[in-house]
């Protein structure tokens, strides 16, 4: 041991002191000659010192270094060789009191010590590990004067060792099955997870399984014959595989399976590392579920539907029949959503499935495609009649009240049907999904609550509003909008109160498209809000130059229509105070129009945005009136001061008696509510005379003029009267008293 070399270096050092004491003169030559071959001793002994690669110490009981060799000033990092320094290793904090309790030991029971800790390099403040033997050694009375001793770096060992020892725990602890097989196949390490996977109680027991005893029996061919050989060949194979556990059930797992070499390429041993997939497949099969069912309603989802229908399609090919696409959307369903909160409306989702399914036939297949929309199947279908009598169907059965809440509610569906035509092998699923599709809008645009059969013209009609949609997006920026006026005439005197402001599209190739034909498209895009805004701009822009065209001095109402897209903006309020404020316009020479149909989408929300709007000073009114579905308590609690009685009304004043008890029944209730009614849609001298008959306080409408131009409103502003028919009166006329605005 290296210690022992340092042992005897300084026992021969004390030797030479001995010497001297006892000699005297008369043994001066003879010292002489002793003391010469101590030296050399001592000479050899230093060199061995200082090459043997471990560090040699020898320190006072102090700590005081008395000698180190270069090595041991090499391992500490030490700048300092020389003796009397008061350490020879810093030592990590973590360790100090380690160190000094087996230091302590050693010296109590003066024996020798041996410990391991680490050590901070004084030149760059590394840290090692060490490892020292030291010794004691005892003056004359027994006591420990000093130590001697040795160093050895042991860091790359005792790395090694924790890195192994952590490699260890990992394996032990890992939920993975962790292996290893000798050529024989049979195991010699499996780890804690493998081993109660297995059954393994003890070493023994694993050293008589064999790895192919693991794997299920119909997994066993796939072992020996695709993952072993390409292990064999390739290092690794990677793949699922099925294991067979000591219960004799089966589990699936996903495996890797290593070929270990030794130096001249022959197999050493095989490790695996095995992760079971119970879970995962259960997961698989219940995304795949999902992936293809309707969570909610448990109905087939577009997927499936796809591929039905293409498999139907196939075979009614050959067999010369026709398969029809039923395409469902319920009607207003967001109402039932807003009413009654979501998880209501997902009961009544279900309560339409159940009725849905209580109408297929054999070899018919519905599904949901998501939200409100359903889609049927129809099987073996000859001709429209039978698709049609089946949507009969549908709409009769949807027409029976639901139950929900204790409440009786009614649904509709709008119906879109497209069949494939009968030896066409061209058309796929979803070309017709598609044409149902545009069936069912069609069926939308006219109403709902209907059916619609898909017609070839109806595509080019789909074709045409894609085109107009594409045109909207550049119309605004292109400047291609107009604002027109109409004005509203008040029956008692013929005078002008008021204009509609109305936009007019004049498209660079097609002209002036009708507004039937973008408006709805504007609000489906969203366009309609940027849209309004800039109408509701340019309006009050007008509104401000014709303010010294009324030479009565009098304020002319300028009305704006409302989307419902602009009710609904939380922003609404403060657009239009900027914008009456930039063109200097009173708020009451402002009005706004929203259809009823708009106001019921969000009925307490729109009573809020109404309220904010009238606290501006602005005037509201309700147009198409009698369209929906609001009630008189509802009106009541809107903060409007008009409604506008839809031209529908109006048409058949002079020919249906039901109409003019539907305008006079109106009138009547804004006289009650102190209301103003204006009527919409005047077209012929009868309608006139019954509206005032009936009431009415203004109208507007072609027997007046057309929606103008701003310069020809302005003229028609100067005459003061729009016509001189109100120079005459009519003995059966009784003037009704105005609406006054609350």
């Amino acid at each position: 041991m290296t210690w022992i070399i340092a042992a005897a270096i300084f026992a021969s050092v004390a030797t030479v002191l001995v010497g001297l004491l006892l000699v005297n003169r008369r043994g001066r030559r003879r010292l002489a000659a002793t003391t010469a071959q101590l030296a050399e001793s001592e000479s050899r002994l230093r060199q061995l010192a200082e090459t043997v690669p471990a560090g040699i110490f020898h320190v006072a009981a102090d700590g005081r270094r008395l000698y180190v060799n270069p090595r041991l000033l090499e391992i500490t990092g030490d700048p300092s060789p020389g003796p009397g320094e008061p350490r020879t290793w810093v030592v990590y904090d973590e360790d100090m009191e380690h160190l000094q309790t087996e230091w302590q030991k050693g010296a109590d029971a003066k024996a020798d010590v041996h410990v391991t800790f680490r050590i901070r390099r004084m030149n760059d403040n590394a840290i090692r590990w060490v490892h020292v033997d030291a010794r004691a050694l005892l003056d004359a009375d027994g006591e420990v004067a000093s130590w001697v001793g040795s160093t050895v770096d042991v860091t790359e060992e005792t790395t090694s060792i924790g890195e192994l020892r952590r490699f260890s725990e990992i394996l032990e602890a890992t939920p993975d099955l962790v292996a290893m097989v000798d050529t024989n196949g049979r195991f010699t390490y499996a780890n804690a997870a493998a081993r109660a996977r297995f059954g393994i109680a003890n070493d023994q027991e694993m050293l008589q399984l064999r790895f192919i005893d693991v794997y299920a029996p119909s997994s066993r061919a796939l072992f020996l014959g695709e993952a072993l050989p390409t292990a064999n060949r390739h290092g690794v194979w990677t793949g699922e595989i099925d294991l067979l556990l000591p219960d004799g059930s089966e589990v699936p797992v996903s495996q890797v399976v290593v070929a270990h070499r030794r130096p001249d390429g022959s197999i050493n041993y095989y490790s695996s590392i095995t992760r079971d997939l119970s879970d995962r497949r259960v997961l698989e099969e219940k995304l795949a579920q999902a992936g293809l069912y309707d969570a909610l309603t448990g109905l087939p989802n577009r997927s499936v539907m796809v591929q039905a229908l293409g498999d139907a399609m196939d075979a009614a090919l050959a067999e010369g029949n026709q398969v029809a696409v039923l395409l469902l959307d319920l009607d207003h369903f967001k109402l039932v959503n807003d009413t009654f909160g979501h998880d209501a409306g997902d009961l009544m989702l279900r309560q339409v499935t159940q009725r849905l399914e209580g109408l297929a036939r054999p070899g018919d297949l519905f599904a949901r495609f998501g939200g409100d929309v359903f889609c049927l199947l129809a099987t073996a279908t000859n001709g429209t009649a039978p698709a049609m009598t089946l949507a009969d169907r549908i709409g009769e059965e949807m027409g029976l009240p639901f139950r929900l809440d204790g409440e009786e509610v009614f649904l509709s569906f709008s119906i879109g049907i497209a069949l494939s035509s009968a030896g066409e092998a061209l058309a796929t699923p979803e070309t017709v999904l598609r044409d149902a599709d545009v069936a069912l809008h069609r069926a939308k645009e006219k109403g709902r609550a209907r059916s619609e059969l898909f017609l070839e013209d109806y595509r080019a009609h789909s074709v045409n509003r894609l085109r107009t949609a594409n045109d909207l997006h550049r119309a605004l920026t292109e400047s291609e909008f107009r604002v027109v006026y109409q004005p509203e005439i008040e029956l008692r005197t013929g005078q002008i109160t008021g204009v509609e402001a109305l936009v007019r599209w004049h498209h660079p190739e097609r002209g002036l498209v009708p507004p039937m034909e973008f408006i709805p498209l504007a609000e489906q895009t969203g366009l309609i809000a940027g849209i309004g805004e800039w109408v509701l701009d340019t309006a009050l822009a007008q509104a401000a130059l014709w303010r010294s065209a009324r030479h009565d001095g009098g304020a002319l109402a300028t009305w704006v229509n409302l989307s419902a897209r602009q009710l609904n903006d939380p922003g609404l309020v403060g657009v239009v105070a900027d914008l009456l404020h930039r063109h200097g316009v009173e708020p009451s020479q402002l009005g706004l129009e929203i259809t009823e149909t708009a106001l019921l989408e969000d009925a307490e929300g729109a009573v809020t945005a109404l309220s904010s709007l009238r606290e501006l000073g602005v005037r509201l009114a309700v147009d198409d009136f009698g369209t929906g579905y609001s009630s008189l308590s509802y009106l009541k609690r809107l903060p409007v001061d008009a409604v506008k009685i839809d031209r529908s009304f109006v048409d058949g004043l002079a020919v249906d008696g039901d109409d003019s008890a539907i305008v006079a029944a109106v009138a009547g209730m804004a006289r009650a509510l102190r209301l103003t009614t204006i009527a919409e849609g005047v077209e012929n001298l009868d309608q006139l005379r019954a509206l005032r008959r009936l009431g009415c306080d203004l109208a507007q409408g072609f027997f007046f003029t057309t929606p103008q131009p701003p310069a020809h409103i302005t003229r028609l502003l100067e005459s003061d009267r729009i016509t001189p028919m109100f120079a005459y009166d009519e003995p059966d006329v009784v003037p009704a008293p105005r609406g006054a605005t609350r």
